[in-house]
């Protein structure tokens, strides 16, 4: 009996001993942690779309225009637009009749194996964001007002004008 005794002290110290282990390594663990392997990257640049360059241009053109103002201090300028810059592409349409029936077929011409390009469709703006340091001044912010919608053919409530 004593040794039935002994066996099941001995197994209850091994399971005791065995769940300090585990936390014990659950504490390293957490301690330490998993570390990453560390990869680097060289930035790559990322070149702009046509719409990115185009929104672009149009913000520095208008920004330098509205610093222009009297007493406007410095500008900001915030564009956004509908859509992306389209592509037009010139086209060959056919017309053939058949049992009264008109067929219309639309190709598109092409030059060295390239679609022959006529014309872009530049995106709707949407909204312009001006902010300038003068705007506090209702006659400033009239005339940058004026500016951006006659400059970007765009109606008045299109254009919000902060001061900064």
């Amino acid at each position: 009996m004593s040794d039935e005794r002994s066996k099941f002290e001995f197994k209850i110290k091994k399971e005791y001993a065995l769940i300090v282990a585990v936390i014990a390594a659950a504490i390293i663990f957490a301690i330490v942690g998993v570390k990453k392997p560390t990869t680097t990257t060289a930035a790559v640049p990322v070149e702009k779309t046509e719409t990115e360059r185009y929104v672009e241009n149009l913000e520095n053109k208008l920004s330098g225009t509205l610093s222009g103002v009297k007493n406007a201090g410095k500008v900001s300028v915030l564009i956004t637009v509908d859509g992306c810059v389209e592509s037009i592409y010139a086209t060959d349409e056919k017309i053939v009749e058949e049992d009264g029936k008109k067929i219309v077929t639309t190709t598109i011409v092409t030059s060295a194996g390239k679609p022959m390009e006529i014309g872009k469709k530049f995106p709707d703006i949407i909204g312009v964001v001006v902010v300038a340091g003068g705007a506090d001044d209702i006659g400033v912010k009239m005339a940058l007002l004026d500016a951006v919608t006659t400059s970007l053919k765009i109606s008045c409530n299109k254009v919000q004008i902060l001061a900064r």
